[in-house]
């Protein structure tokens, strides 16, 4: 990608749709590519067709949509994204988060933290929507 563009971080999840919201908002308001990393715990996600994202409305406002395929050798979703940041350098980075207990992060880590500390570009941290 040689256009100024961002990478969306999600999964078929509140968070991670949220993810996708935020993320085509920002494309469509600046014009940016967008990439898109579908992801689980396990470093692997749902098929790009099973993600939520409104293809029609980018490609009318000329934003090219890329899915980001994961690498079969990495098996956490924190090292992928890390992994295609790495590579593809975005202007900016969205991904999804939930609401963890202390202990929660304290046992399981966080996949956004891992991120939030690694990478080096600027990351954009959304909340799913309340019900």
């Amino acid at each position: 990608m040689t256009r100024p563009h961002l990478l969306i971080v999600a999964n078929d999840s509140d968070f991670g749709r949220r993810a996708l919201e935020a993320g085509e908002e920002i494309a469509l308001e600046k014009g940016w590519d967008v990439a898109v990393l579908s992801t689980e715990a396990d470093g692997h996600g749902p098929a790009p067709e099973d993600l939520p994202i409104d293809r029609a409305k980018l490609e009318a406002a000329g934003v090219h949509l890329t899915f980001v395929p994961p690498a079969p050798t990495i098996h956490d979703a924190g090292d992928q994204a890390i992994a295609v940041a790495q590579e593809r350098r975005p202007e900016l980075i969205v991904l999804g988060i939930r609401r963890r207990s202390r202990v929660g992060k304290l046992i399981m880590g966080s996949v956004a933290q891992k991120i939030l500390l690694e990478v080096d570009c600027p990351v954009l941290v959304v909340k799913a929507h309340h019900s």
